[in-house]
């Protein structure tokens, strides 16, 4: 059995960045770039062939992720001069996309740029082309994070457009999975071995140290045209993604005509560029663009997923054996568990179907559910009152409401006590004065019995 999950975001305001243009020597650093200057990288993967140089290109526009243009911009470029890797030019107008002004550089960062980065729609026609060749014809191009957030175009009809997402490798369809997080994101680093997966040391795993808004790409990302570099570990992640197949890559390399593309889907938060392992992995994947560090793009298949590794069903899909409710409301229909009344047979309260083959410890509960008007929900760490109790409902605890009309869906709530817990999306601590601090994004872990009351 599988649960629908509802994931809501939410968005804040920043600052936007004003157009510019810096050399490497105009960066300024100060007391808060104490844990960026500390995780600079110190070595390189490769010792570059010739100078490079590499253009840092920062929208302007971007209201989501001002400060981590900021800081990456910042990254990028001391990262070129301590390591004399590649020399930085800095920008943010679009005017530079030329094939005359692009020649002088060695690979692109596109830095958190998304639709509409190329500027005005009579002129982005023939950046957007200067930009493609560039890369065709034996450059590199690194893309960060929000570069695949095409919005509301998410299958465009446009050959340049289907060139440029090609040369990417992906479109985003959207991030189940947030920057106020708080359960561990942690991601598979595929073929450890790799020379641009050096930063991680070996291992297979990276629990991030940061937190991060973590994408679904749309299946436009065809892992036989690209390598993936990391994926999202839903063996130890929650799954709140829809894509079938269960696979979320997050960073890739490939080759586009001659040239070199590497992308990586981190990058949503300032402190993506304030950890040693995220900037040497960044250092890394743009000496591969530039083409210092030379390794061969082998599309890796994605690993066999078991998505029920560790469930056990709790329903047989014929019967309501280990189940206690009243037969004349609940029944299996089509292999469902099926709870209804009739016009003539009308009910005064709640009714229960109780689940009674077992007392588990924590677990994670999966299931679907589909509901024709009204509401309902599960009941879980709760009991049955005693017969003739003062109050009418016959249970008391927590419960996962439902609603017909979304209202509810995903409210943790205490009926006739407490009232609600938790709305949906929310994490909430309750002090013991009863006090609520309330964040975002939650994981249900729940003790004791489930019930459910229709």
């Amino acid at each position: 059995m599988n649960k629908s999950k509802i994931i809501t975001s939410v968005f804040a305001l920043c600052l936007v960045l004003s157009s510019f243009q810096l050399s490497m020597a105009e960066i300024k650093t100060d007391n808060s770039d104490k844990k960026l200057l500390n995780a600079l990288p110190k070595e390189l993967a490769a010792k570059p062939l010739k100078k490079r140089n590499v253009l840092v290109f920062n929208w302007s526009d971007s209201f989501y992720h001002a400060q981590s243009i900021q800081a990456a911009s910042k990254a990028f470029v001391l990262m070129g001069e301590k390591t004399g890797a590649y020399t930085s030019t800095v920008t943010s107008d679009p005017s530079i996309f030329t094939k005359s002004k692009l020649k002088k550089f060695d690979a692109i960062i596109l830095n958190n740029a998304q639709p509409g980065f190329l500027g005005d729609a009579t002129q982005a026609i023939a950046r957007k082309i200067a930009l493609i060749d560039f890369v065709k014809h034996g450059k590199g191009l690194i893309g960060i994070h929000a570069l695949t957030a095409f919005g509301s175009a998410p299958n465009p009809s446009d050959s340049l457009e289907i060139t440029f997402r090609d040369m990417i490798g992906g479109s985003l369809e959207q991030h189940p999975w947030n920057y106020d997080e708080f359960n561990p994101i942690v991601l598979r680093v595929e073929n450890p071995s790799h020379p641009l997966n050096k930063s991680f040391g070996g291992v297979s795993k990276w629990i991030l140290p940061f937190r991060e808004e973590v994408f679904q790409f749309n299946p436009s990302v065809d892992r036989e045209k690209i390598q993936v570099l990391l994926s999202l570990n839903i063996d130890e992640t929650p799954d709140k993604g829809t894509h079938p197949t269960k696979d979320y890559p997050l960073a890739w390399i490939k080759n586009f005509g001659k040239g070199r593309v590497f992308y990586s889907a981190l990058g949503h938060s300032k402190d993506s560029f304030e950890d040693k392992q995220m900037l040497e992995f960044l250092l890394t994947g743009m000496q591969y663009a530039t083409g210092d560090l030379k390794v061969e793009v082998n599309p890796i298949p994605q690993e066999s997923v078991d998505t029920e590794k560790g469930f056990v069903s709790i329903f047989d899909g014929k019967t309501l054996d280990g189940w206690r409710g009243d037969s004349k409301i609940w029944s299996v229909e089509d292999g469902c568990i099926t709870g209804q009344t009739l016009p003539n047979d009308n009910i005064t309260r709640n009714n229960f179907l109780i689940w009674e083959n077992g007392a588990p410890k924590n677990f994670e509960l999966k299931t679907k559910f589909k509901l024709v008007g009204g509401n309902s929900g599960i009941y879980f760490h709760s009991y049955e009152r005693v017969p003739n109790a003062a109050n009418n409902e016959p249970l008391v605890g927590v419960q996962a409401d439902f609603a017909a009309d979304q209202t509810w869906v995903g409210t943790i709530m205490e009926y006739t006590h407490r009232e609600i817990l938790a709305p949906r999306g929310r994490k909430v601590v309750i002090e013991v004065d009863g006090n609520q601090i309330i964040s975002h994004h939650y994981m249900i872990i729940i003790p004791f019995i489930i019930t459910i009351d229709l």
